[in-house]
């Protein structure tokens, strides 16, 4: 009899274990399935999980200022403006939009500039929680 009860206590504890560990293992899938639909659908947000590219006044570098009097144009908005210490970090330069994107460290902002104007066309901010791009200000 003990030992039928030995097997029972077992097989209890043995499915306590396994509903605990599938639970687990459920939830972390989900979260993966979830963050990459949003991966898969930044693109197609509407400018929710990712900023839309804003169009420039022209395609033609030969009109685009140069690229350090751009990242002079986005350092001081950046410091004036946004109140952040201006490190830049990546700067992407879209040619077939007219615009140049301009990411700092240490700082959930990107700026769009106009290549040919330096004019500042949109602000956008990263979302702590979903680390993806809102738009925060279109000037």
């Amino acid at each position: 009899m003990l030992n039928r009860q030995n097997q029972v206590k077992f097989l209890r504890i043995f499915r306590k274990v396994h509903k605990v560990s599938g639970l687990t293992l459920m939830s972390f899938l989900f979260i993966i399935a979830i963050s990459g639909l949003m991966l898969g659908w930044k693109k197609n947000s509407g400018g929710l999980l990712l900023a839309n590219t804003v169009i420039g006044t022209t395609t033609n570098m030969e009109k685009w200022l140069p690229l350090y009097i751009l990242s002079k144009s986005a350092n001081r908005f950046a410091k004036d403006t946004l109140h952040i210490i201006p490190k830049i970090d990546r700067i992407d330069v879209r040619p077939e939009s007219g615009v140049v994107k301009y990411t700092f460290k240490n700082s959930m902002v990107g700026i769009q500039i106009d290549g040919a104007t330096a004019r500042i066309l949109l602000v956008e901010k990263d979302m702590p929680i979903l680390s993806s791009k809102y738009t925060t200000v279109a000037l």
